[in-house]
C-alpha cells in the first residue's frame, strides 16, 4: 500500500484535526514552541476561513487554526515555493490577529498570534531548519511585542546535525515520509506521538474515500501548476513577440528620423555649395558684362571730350553719343 503524503494539504489537515489527534498535535506544537507538552492543553480547532469584510477584499482559507490559552495559532503546510509566500504569511497573521478582537473589547485583550509555516523548500540562507521571527528594534533588538510571532520550518534541512532540531527532527522526518519502509523504521523508535501519527496516516491511506480525495486534490494541484506554466510560457511568447514588434517599429521610426535628419543636413550642405558655385559664376558673368559696358561708356565719354577739345560742334557730339549708346 502506498502511503499518502503528509505534505498534501487535505492529508495534513485530517491528520492533525481528527477527533483522536489531539495528543499528536499537542506534541508537535510543544516541539515548535519549545515548551513542555503539558503546557499545550485545551486545544480548540477554529474556522480556517478568512471571510472578506468588504466586497473588494480577498477570500482566504488557512490550513489549520487553533486556540490555546492566550494564543491563536495558524499552521500552514506549503509545498511549492511562491514569490509572495512571506507576504501571504503576514496577511494570514494580520487577519487572524484582527479577527480575535470582539466588539466591545479592548486591544489589550488580543491574544498572541503565532504563524507556523512548514515549507517543503529552502526559505532562508542558513543551516538552521527552524527560524523564529518577532517585531524587534533594529539596533537594540528589543522585542516590541510578544503577540506577534512567525515560525518557519524548512523540511529540506531536516538532516542538519543541530541540537536545535532534536525535538523537531522527529516531526520533520515524519512529514518527509515517502515509503512504508520508512514509516516502519519510525515505528521502531517507540516514540509514542510519532508512532500514533504513522498509524493514523496508514489508516487514512487505506481509506478509499480519502485516497480518492487525495488523488483529486493532487490532480488539481498538478493542473494548477500546468496552467500557471502554460500561462507563463504564453506570456513570455507574447512578450517576446510584442518586444520584437516594438523594437522593429522603433527601429524603423528611428531610421526614418535619422535618415531625414541626415538628408536635410546633406541637402543644406549641398545646396550651399551649389549656391556659392552658381553665385560666383553669375557674379563673374555679371561683373564682366557690367565692366565691359562701363568701360565702353567711359571710352565714348573720353573720345567725345577729345573731339570737343578740337572744336567739333556740340550738336554733332551729342548725336554721336546717342549713336554710340544705341550700339551698346
Amino acid at each position: 500500500m502506498k502511503l499518502l503524503s503528509p505534505k498534501l494539504d487535505i492529508v495534513f489537515k485530517s491528520l492533525f484535526t481528527s477527533a483522536d489527534s489531539a495528543d499528536i498535535l499537542s506534541d508537535f506544537l510543544a516541539a515548535v514552541l519549545d515548551v513542555d507538552v503539558s503546557e499545550i492543553n485545551n486545544i480548540e480547532i477554529q474556522n480556517t476561513e478568512l471571510l472578506p469584510e468588504f466586497d473588494e477584499q480577498k477570500y482566504s482559507s488557512m490550513d489549520i487554526v487553533l486556540k490555546l490559552k492566550g494564543k491563536l495559532v495558524n499552521i500552514e503546510m506549503q509545498v511549492k515555493k511562491l514569490s509572495d509566500f512571506t507576504e501571504r504569511s503576514l496577511f494570514y497573521w494580520a487577519r487572524l490577529y484582527a479577527r480575535d478582537l470582539e466588539e466591545g473589547n479592548t486591544y489589550r485583550s488580543l491574544n498572541q498570534t503565532i504563524s507556523i509555516n512548514i515549507c517543503d523548500f529552502k526559505m532562508f540562507d542558513c543551516e538552521e531548519c527552524h527560524s523564529v521571527f518577532h517585531i524587534a528594534e533594529d539596533t537594540r533588538h528589543e522585542i516590541l511585542t510578544e503577540k506577534c510571532r512567525f515560525d518557519f520550518l524548512e523540511l529540506p534541512k531536516a538532516n542538519t546535525d543541530s541540537r536545535q532540531i532534536r525535538r523537531l527532527k522527529r516531526w520533520l522526518d515524519f512529514f518527509n515520509l515517502k515509503s512504508e519502509e520508512e514509516a516502519e523504521d519510525m515505528v521502531k523508535t517507540n516514540d509514542t506521538p510519532i508512532t500514533k501519527a504513522v498509524f493514523i496516516l496508514k489508516k487514512m491511506s487505506a481509506d478509499d474515500r480519502m485516497r480518492e480525495a487525495a488523488r483529486i486534490r493532487e490532480k488539481a494541484l498538478h493542473d494548477e501548476a500546468s496552467y500557471l506554466a502554460d500561462a507563463r510560457d504564453e506570456g513570455m511568447a507574447q512578450g517576446m513577440a510584442q518586444g520584437m514588434a516594438q523594437g522593429m517599429a522603433q527601429g524603423m521610426a528611428q531610421g526614418i528620423e535619422q535618415g531625414m535628419a541626415q538628408g536635410m543636413a546633406q541637402g543644406i550642405e549641398q545646396g550651399m555649395a551649389q549656391g556659392i558655385e552658381q553665385g560666383m559664376a553669375q557674379g563673374i558673368e555679371q561683373g564682366m558684362a557690367q565692366g565691359i559696358e562701363q568701360g565702353m561708356a567711359q571710352g565714348i565719354d573720353k573720345m567725345l571730350e577729345e573731339l570737343r577739345a578740337l572744336g567739333v560742334d556740340e550738336a554733332k557730339l551729342q548725336a554721336a553719343r546717342q549713336n554710340a549708346s544705341a550700339g551698346l
